[in-house]
């Protein structure tokens, strides 16, 4: 095996365990950040390919019912990482959503093991889709996250639903 395909291996199961830890202590130990730092996150998609959090939003909800989450963000600038999962073989998933947005500008995207940023809806309060949108995608070996990326005080609400991998409460 190549050195770069074992330390690809030992990144992906590390952050596979480490991720929720990792998430706490960000949220935790940092607080809410500069609202200019996470304004210009939005536009980038190497701080968005990073594995953790980064938002200020003025309130919000969330809940988890097994293999789905739902619910809304106030005035929400950032990125939050809501559901992660290690696939250890080349996977087809399936991402289904539906997203409203209020004010504002929100992006759902997909993590890869690469750390490949993939958009898999732009959503303005002028581009609301009706109903569930289904986005599928075949992914590499590794770990992939998802994140809701918001900007100019997003107001949204959303409802994600993938059928294996973890979902985090955003705190």
């Amino acid at each position: 095996m190549r050195i770069k395909e074992i330390m690809k291996k030992i990144l992906s199961a590390l952050s596979a365990v480490l991720l929720p830890v990792i998430l706490t202590l960000t949220a935790a130990a940092c607080g809410a950040p500069e609202a200019d730092a996470v304004r210009q996150i939005y536009a980038s998609d190497e701080k968005i390919a990073t594995p953790y959090s980064s938002y200020a939003m003025s309130g919000g909800e969330q809940q988890i019912n097994g293999q789905s989450t739902s619910g809304s963000f106030e005035q929400f600038n950032g990125m939050v990482m809501f559901w992660s999962y290690y696939l250890e073989q080349e996977t087809a998933l399936d991402v289904r959503y539906e997203i409203r947005v209020k004010q504002g500008r929100v992006k759902l995207v997909l993590v890869d093991p690469d750390f490949e940023v993939i958009t898999i809806d732009e959503i303005t309060n002028q581009t609301a889709a009706d109903g569930e949108e289904v986005h599928t995608m075949l992914l590499g070996e590794g770990t992939t996250f998802l994140k809701l990326v918001g900007t100019d005080d997003a107001q949204v609400e959303f409802k994600v639903s993938i059928r294996e991998g973890d979902f985090y409460t955003v705190k």
